[in-house]
């Protein structure tokens, strides 16, 4: 089966890396295709991240993602508003 890897290092504390890619509010900064993106208030579990992505022939299409788990600088979870019920943070 076909694989890669490949290693990037980020000079920069584990715990400040980890802030920035758990704020949705960076996502256009690392995802191209995001067209807009919001967080109404602080994220908690449950918290809605409104999302518009590109589509086919450039159309935005809702992607909303719910928080589901965040254990500290551990892990964090997010799922399709429209899909499945969540996990148990584990």
């Amino acid at each position: 089966m076909p694989s890669a890897r490949r290693t990037i290092v980020i000079g920069r504390p584990a715990e400040e890396v980890f802030a920035f890619f758990t704020d949705p509010t960076n996502g256009q900064v690392r995802r191209q295709h995001v067209k807009e993106i919001s967080l109404a208030g602080p994220m908690t579990m449950g918290s809605t991240i409104h999302q518009v992505v590109a589509g086919p022939g450039g159309r935005g299409m809702p992607a909303d993602n719910a928080a589901t788990c965040q254990r500290g600088n551990a892990a964090t979870r997010q799922r399709k508003t429209n899909r499945r019920p969540a996990m148990p943070c584990a």
